[in-house]
């Protein structure tokens, strides 16, 4: 690299990579000026310890941050820092590029680029106006040109460690820039329209994407009523491993010669209803003689079965039934699982359940999360509201979890939160609510905390003070995790009208304080973090205002989700038939 400088005077005692400086002593205009020709010269260098920093620098943020001295500390000082004579004349003053001397400074170079600016010598108001001027025209690289500049650099032949090394970026947003650099022209150009402050890893979450025009403004859309991006995504990703997953039931349900619905046509009875045919009940009962030949030898023991295996056997069997020119596998749109049923029971010989016993309903077997699969409830908006709230969670759960993996290993709180994170932690500790009594004692046997970092008692005798808090919130972060996540109550910790085995109000305290971190909450956690029902994601959702069950006629009011089950145990689930009674939800 070459520049022009001049009124410089050679310096001898200088190195071969240090340029020409001028005399510090030699004042614009004065005899002692050397004057001389400009010309092409090779990148001049200072040497560092004859800089010093601007007293009246105005910028309040004087240093420079690890990134940057990492940065500097791979590829050096590229732009040159304007430089004068002090104003003793003694030495030589930054007048621009204050931030870069500390950097280099702090990695320990021993010279940088400079360009000698003599007419501000003795011209404190232009020294400042340098500043102004300097900083206030420069136009910064928008997010676009970032990744593709990124995704140039790759494309040139550096490898992700080298461009990691020269920008100071993490590992995982050169790995978001180079994907980023390579969206289309289409999709720049989309989301340069939308009001949205763009990062390198959101333009990369967007590159699965490009070909799904329906998705990409599903996304896009979404992002503008203020939903994080990584949660839009998620969600649509769980929809389309959904939509892959029952593709794939139906066809190996079509294989083995099953009729698949996608609703249960009029008529139509679930084998809940239908009690097993009695040849089918005197194979099995053959089947299950004790060996002398005694039929009443095994009675003791089938007394001693539970209800539910009782039940069961008084119920037709699916595979039982599937000879019969009626039997139907109903596979609803949520539903993961098939339901059985016969088109008319009536016609094929099957036998009803008393029907006193019918009521109410008992969900099918393939039920997802919004109560009983009864099909005159398909278009009811509570059970588009469950269904929905499910997903939502469900894909909140999966981005938090992500968010808390690399927030865990942090080696301090964030900035601005020094009495945060330990004053959450110990008020934990001191009130121990409901999610860390079910599940702090054996939390570091579990999945969940071994995916948060699964810090061990050897790295906290190594830790500083700062990491040592960070380490101290991981077993609270997988106990509440553990509660809000995985099984069918915590699926209802959203919901006003359901038992979880998180108390709502706890889940909220929790979702507030990773908010106060720097967490971005999705719609449905927002909804929980303020104590409010959740409406859906968009504010023009027709979904009704609250999650009721669309199979409970008298719901129970929300303080039945608020029962610690470590002190009261869950909502009684018992009542005479036909009751419509509170219970832990099954989704």
């Amino acid at each position: 690299m070459t520049t022009i400088t001049e009124n410089t005077t050679p310096s001898p005692a200088l190195d071969d990579n240090t340029g020409d400086l001028p005399d510090p002593s030699a004042v614009p205009g004065s005899d002692r000026e050397h004057k001389s020709t400009p010309g092409f010269t090779e990148r001049p260098m200072i040497p560092v310890a004859l800089l010093t920093a601007h007293p009246g620098n105005v910028r309040e943020d004087k240093q420079a941050d690890k990134a940057f001295c990492d940065s500097v500390t791979a590829a050096g000082i590229i732009t040159p820092l304007e430089i004068t004579t002090s104003p003793d004349h003694d030495g030589y003053v930054v007048v621009d590029g204050n931030i870069r001397l500390d950097a280099a400074i702090k990695t320990g170079l021993d010279a940088v680029p400079y360009v000698f600016s003599p007419g501000t010598a003795d011209d404190a108001g232009q020294q400042y106006l340098h500043m102004l001027i300097s900083s206030r025209f420069r136009r910064d690289l928008t997010v676009h040109e970032e990744a593709a500049a990124l995704f140039s650099a790759s494309d040139a032949g550096m490898s992700k460690a080298e461009i990691r090394r020269a920008t100071g970026l993490k590992a995982s947003e050169v790995r978001a820039g180079i994907t980023a650099g390579s969206l289309s022209a289409k999709t720049r150009e989309l989301t340069a329209a939308r009001n949205y402050a763009w990062t390198l890893e959101d333009l990369a979450l967007l590159a699965p994407f490009e070909d799904n025009p329906d998705a990409m403004n599903r996304i896009l859309e979404a992002v503008e009523y203020g939903q994080p991006l990584a949660y839009v995504v998620q969600k649509i990703d769980d929809e389309r491993q959904a939509r892959a997953l029952r593709d794939q039931l139906i066809a190996d349900l079509e294989a083995k010669g099953v009729t698949v619905l996608d609703h249960a046509p009029d008529g139509a009875t679930s084998l809940y209803q239908l009690r097993p045919d009695l040849a089918a009940k005197d194979d099995e009962g053959a089947g299950t003689d004790s060996p002398d030949g005694n039929p009443d030898a095994g009675s003791e023991s089938d007394d001693a079965s539970d209800d539910g295996d009782a039940e069961a056997r008084d119920e037709m069997d699916p595979a039982a039934h599937a000879s019969c020119p009626g039997a139907i596998a109903v596979l609803r749109s949520w539903q993961q699982e098939p339901s059985w049923y016969c088109l008319d029971p009536d016609k094929h010989g099957h036998a009803r359940k008393d029907q006193s016993a019918l009521l109410p309903t008992r969900p099918d077997s393939g039920r997802d999360d919004a109560g009983p699969a009864n099909d005159n409830t398909r278009s009811d908006p509570n059970r588009k509201l469950v269904i929905e709230g499910n997903k939502a969670w469900d894909a909140a759960g999966k981005v938090r979890h992500r968010w808390l993996a690399e927030f865990l290993t942090r080696k301090a709180p964030p900035a601005g939160t020094g009495t945060l994170v330990p004053q959450f932690v110990a008020t934990q500790i001191l009130t121990m609510p409901v999610p860390l009594c079910q599940a702090l004692g054996g939390i570091r046997n579990t999945d969940i905390y071994q995916r948060l970092g699964g810090p061990t008692s050897d790295e906290a005798a190594a830790a500083t003070q700062p990491r040592l808090w960070m380490l101290t919130l991981t077993p609270i972060a997988a106990a509440y995790e553990d509660q809000l996540t995985g099984t069918s109550t915590s699926r209802a910790t959203w919901r006003t009208d359901r038992y979880s085995q998180c108390p709502r109000a706890d889940a909220g305290s929790w979702l507030s304080f990773l908010a106060r971190c720097g967490y971005p909450l999705s719609p449905i956690e927002q909804a929980v973090a303020d104590g409010l029902p959740y409406q859906g994601d968009t504010p023009d959702s027709d979904l009704p205002a609250a999650a009721e069950d669309p199979s409970h006629t008298d719901p129970q009011p929300a303080t039945t989700q608020a029962q610690d089950p470590a002190r009261n145990g869950p909502p009684d689930t018992s009542g005479e038939a036909g009751q419509t009674v509170a219970a832990p939800l099954a989704a």
